[in-house]
């Protein structure tokens, strides 16, 4: 029977010490990657299933890691999401999702609840950078690790995308092919990510004696596709038509390129595109849009992997911090003037 598939079993077939196969089983970190992995697979194919209520009851605490996104039909946090979903099979973890929906209120409450239910700890992409609210339920009770650049606290344990350093990559690409009219555009002037790749790149124009033209947003839109169209058909009424638009998230860049075909302004002959994040759409064949990748994987990694240690040592270490770097995806968005 499969329920009746033991770690003793596994280790009588494997050679290891009930031990080493506990150990490998559990995620603990001095059980080599390569060991682990066999140990994990092999258990699987034995049809091993872990009694996780068993083990809720001992640690007082369950298997499961909390992950709690803003709105998961957002593409880049449904791809860091299944890197972290991902990460979790590796370390039989289960993974309980929850999406705000980007609701204040829904965000409060899958928190409570995953302290209800013992979890592990928490993964979380917060709605915005006031987290008060989440440090006085949390109360250091489990490990938090926030993700994104709304929180680069260092007395919280966070993993971010290096946003600067991502826009001055982007921005260099497009002083290399000859742009010197280069206008930026973003739908959230309070959002730390936004703000950061919109200050790299004033920091560029000034760097090269250039006039920088920032469009924003007057109202935020749940729509970020729409608040790209809106920006760019105000920029063409303008009659001011630069010969690069470096949208600061890849749905304003769709956005932007939807306005200027409906105009008869052609990208890349007219205007070269940059757009951020490189989310799925990004490579479509229509769009081939060229964008700074977000290291989604590399990010989903290592908030797992601060979580566990954290976990490991029951936060008796300090708070980790976590930087990805951005990657330049060259398609055919932009060209050479």
């Amino acid at each position: 029977m499969i329920d009746s598939v033991t770690i003793k079993m596994i280790s009588q077939h494997m050679g290891y010490s009930v031990s080493t196969i506990s150990k490998a089983l559990n995620g603990y970190p001095d059980i080599g990657e390569s060991t682990r992995k066999h140990i994990i697979e092999t258990a699987m194919q034995m049809g091993y299933v872990p009694n996780l209520m068993a083990r809720s009851l001992v640690k007082k605490t369950s298997h499961i890691i909390s992950v709690i996104m803003p709105d998961i039909a957002t593409s880049i946090y449904s791809e860091i999401y299944k890197s972290i979903q991902h990460s979790c099979r590796v370390n039989n973890l289960n993974v309980f999702l929850c999406d705000c929906d980007r609701n204040l209120e829904l965000e409060i409450e899958y928190v409570k609840v995953a302290l209800e239910n013992q979890v592990m700890g928490i993964l979380i992409a917060p709605l915005s950078d006031d987290i008060s609210h989440i440090r006085s339920l949390v109360s250091d009770r489990i490990p938090v690790v926030y993700l994104g650049g709304k929180v680069n606290d260092v007395r919280e344990n966070f993993v971010s995308s290096n946003n600067t350093y991502g826009a001055e990559l982007g921005m260099d690409y497009l002083f290399s092919l000859g742009h010197r009219r280069i206008t930026a555009i973003t739908d959230d002037g309070s959002s730390l990510s936004c703000l950061r790749r919109i200050e790299a790149y004033a920091g560029k124009m000034d760097a090269h004696h250039l006039e920088k033209h920032i469009l924003i947003s007057e109202r935020r839109e749940d729509n970020v596709q729409k608040t790209g169209y809106l920006l760019t058909k105000k920029l063409i009424a303008s009659h001011s038509i630069p010969t690069a638009i470096f949208a600061v998230k890849d749905l304003l860049a769709v956005g932007v390129m939807q306005a200027l075909n409906e105009s008869g302004i052609r990208v890349p002959e007219d205007v070269s595109i940059l757009g951020y994040d490189d989310i799925s759409l990004a490579a479509l064949p229509m769009l081939e849009l060229t964008t700074i990748a977000q290291p989604k994987k590399e990010m989903g990694d290592n908030a797992l992997r601060i979580l566990l240690e954290q976990v490991e040592k029951q936060g008796m270490i300090p708070k980790s911090n976590y930087y990805a770097h951005p990657q330049l995806v060259v398609r055919k968005s932009c060209r050479r003037v």
